[in-house]
């Protein structure tokens, strides 16, 4: 057998495996076909399929609804696996290689807040004691610059965001170191101006300081005179602010008492409050909780996070240059001393009304605008001087301020205001002033007059309580006819109506004894006339000066028998005048139209009643006519 042969022998398989390898699973065999055949089958059955195979109607909405929730919940799971640890070193590599971008951040966030706030030399509403509008961001500027990690200084969020640790800061000082509505733009007693105590300024100021220094002033516990500029300072405690503090209109530095800030440059302004005018603080009736875990852990999210939200920044040198140009201008706003209202301008050199616009600030900062045209921050701080909306001294605060250095530098202090009532719980050396001027008077030295302290209230609606005339009642008139002495004197009152209605005894009296005692008695007592409300009138008044002198003063002089007699408290300037006998236990007004029937009074004395005659015993001078 030739070699072909047995090779053909050797690799032949077996006839039974050739036949189990030719059937099916129908056990019909299968023939080799060619490629071209095998490609047209394949082809021919998918067409018979697609005839067959009726189309589907489309899936109805509930079902598209939950594929759709399929698809948000694959993204939340791909999303949770994003967050994962293993991305912590990455990020923490990113943050480091994105500080120098975050400090050129810091700085342009520093002075777009030094921009905002205005002068810092010159007080007014964004530049007064204690957190005022300009200061959130002065705070939040100092953390994104010694944290330069935005996720956890809070750089790039909003200032009433708390989830970074500069709001987190700012919030808290701003509970802590409120604003006092005494002291503002216009002073902060008693050292600006200074408050007198003897009259003499360079020694009262000394006296207010020792005062300050052994706790009798100032903001230290048991303090007799507070300082307002300390008087709320540091007054919430912790627990407040863990547990969530509200600043609301009954807590400390609700408003500014400044004037209106307006917002700019990223930061928000003040607000008018509808009912009282007031200007409201950008976080008035909102609520502060301190957690300083709430910063960390959202850094510590930020680092979890997949790191291609968290892409690498690099600054590029035209926004170096910005940003160094726009930090340029912020200075000389905030730090340029000689401009006017500034103490070195108010200090003697005339409130620098000398210096050429173009080397006050505002021209300064257009010089350096100039240089390099197109600083937006400084062009919108232009903008918004050119529109009088920028936050700097107004014309009144400038003139203000010279006004107050004129009042520390005088010789004199009795004119300034003294310390306000409600600051004082104990003895307070303002009250020793009138001593000291009527002690200088006398030494013939000449001071000026005291201050007069401001009304707490409008005195308006006493004034027209005073003016208004007596209501009619249902009274029966005594039988003085029209036109006598009583009518000439005023309507029915017998009485001059020269009242001064600024000073006299807000108190009505009603008829009662004529003696001392029971006359001041009757100087509480208020007569309801038949319309049901209390009338307060100058004659009433005037009947109360009469009785409460005739009380101090002891008894008085024997009355005259004649049938008419004038009468003059002394030392009120009240001038009053009767017919018949006179009885200073008048009825309301001193007029018949306010005496109840029977009653006696002025005009309703009887006859012979000699023992309530003189006007309840007060110095009177009693002239027959």
């Amino acid at each position: 057998m030739s070699a072909a042969a047995r090779h053909r022998v050797r690799h032949r398989k077996p006839r039974r495996a050739r036949r189990e390898h030719g059937f099916r699973s129908g056990g019909i065999p299968a023939r080799s076909v060619s490629p071209r055949a095998g490609v047209a089958g394949v082809a021919l059955l998918a067409a018979s399929a697609i005839a067959v195979t009726p189309v589907a109607p489309p899936p109805p909405p509930e079902m598209r609804v939950a594929t759709a929730d399929v698809r948000v919940a694959t993204a939340e799971v791909r999303l949770a696996a994003a967050s994962s640890l293993l991305n912590v070193p990455l990020n923490l590599l990113i943050d480091l290689i994105n500080i120098p971008d975050n400090e050129v951040q810091a700085l342009d966030y520093l002075s777009r807040s030094l921009i905002f706030s205005g002068p810092w030399f010159v007080v007014s509403a964004t530049n007064i004691w204690g957190v005022d509008p300009g200061d959130p961001g002065h705070f939040m500027s100092t953390v994104n610059l010694l944290v330069p990690f935005p996720a956890l200084s809070g750089l790039g969020l909003d200032q009433s965001d708390q989830n970074g640790l500069g709001q987190q800061f700012w919030h808290f000082v701003a509970a802590e170191l409120p604003v006092n509505k005494y002291c503002d733009a216009a002073g902060c007693p008693p050292g600006v101006p200074i408050s007198p105590i003897t009259g003499l300024t360079g020694l009262d100021n000394v006296l207010w300081g020792l005062a300050l220094t052994f706790g009798l002033y100032g903001f230290a516990p048991g303090a007799i005179v507070k300082f307002p500029l300390f008087n709320n300072w540091f007054s919430v405690p912790l627990s407040d602010l863990v547990s969530g503090y509200t600043f609301g209109p009954d807590k400390p530095g609700y408003t500014d008492p400044s004037g209106p800030v307006y917002p700019g440059f990223g930061f928000a302004g003040t607000t008018v409050d509808p009912v009282t005018g007031e200007n409201l603080m950008p976080w008035a009736n909102t609520t502060f909780t301190l957690d300083l875990f709430k910063p960390f852990q959202n850094y510590f999210n930020h680092l979890m996070a997949d790191p291609a939200t968290n892409p690498i920044h690099l600054p590029d040198l035209v926004e170096i240059g910005r940003t160094l140009q726009t930090l340029a201008a912020a200075m000389v706003i905030a730090f340029d001393p000689l401009t006017p209202g500034a103490g070195l301008c108010t200090g003697g050199l005339g409130n620098c009304s000398w210096l050429p616009p173009a080397l006050d600030y505002p021209g300064i900062v257009k010089f350096i605008g100039d240089i390099w045209p197109g600083n937006t921050v400084i062009n919108e701080w232009l903008d918004a001087v050119a529109q009088g909306t920028a936050n700097v001294p107004t014309k009144e605060q400038i003139d203000t301020a010279q006004s107050l250095a004129n009042q520390n530098g005088s010789f004199w202090d009795f004119g300034n205001p003294p310390v306000p009532s409600e600051l004082v719980s104990g003895f307070n050396p303002g009250t020793l002033a009138p001593f000291f001027h009527n002690l200088w008077t006398a030494l013939g030295l000449n001071p000026p007059p005291l201050a007069t302290p401001a009304p707490e209230t409008d005195p308006t609606p006493l004034i027209a309580a005073l003016e208004q005339k007596p209501l009619k009642g249902d009274v029966k008139l005594d039988s003085i006819p029209q036109g006598s002495e009583g009518e000439e004197n005023g309507p029915n009152t017998g009485v001059q109506q020269n009242v001064d209605p600024t000073n006299v005894l807000a108190s009505s009296v009603t008829g009662g004894p004529s003696n001392g005692a029971g006359g001041l008695d009757s100087v509480s007592k208020t007569v309801v006339l038949d319309v049901g409300k209390p009338t307060l009138t100058p004659t009433s008044l005037r009947n109360g000066l009469s009785i409460a002198d005739g009380f101090l003063a002891g008894p008085a002089e024997p009355p005259k028998t004649s049938t008419e007699s004038t009468g003059k408290a002394d030392g009120n300037g009240v001038n009053s005048s009767s017919r018949g006998t006179e009885s200073s236990g008048g009825t309301e007004s001193g007029s018949p139209r306010h005496a109840k029937q029977g009653e006696t009074g002025p005009r309703h004395a009887k006859a012979g009643n000699d023992n309530d005659s003189s006007g309840g015993g007060g110095q009177h001078r009693a002239d027959a006519h």
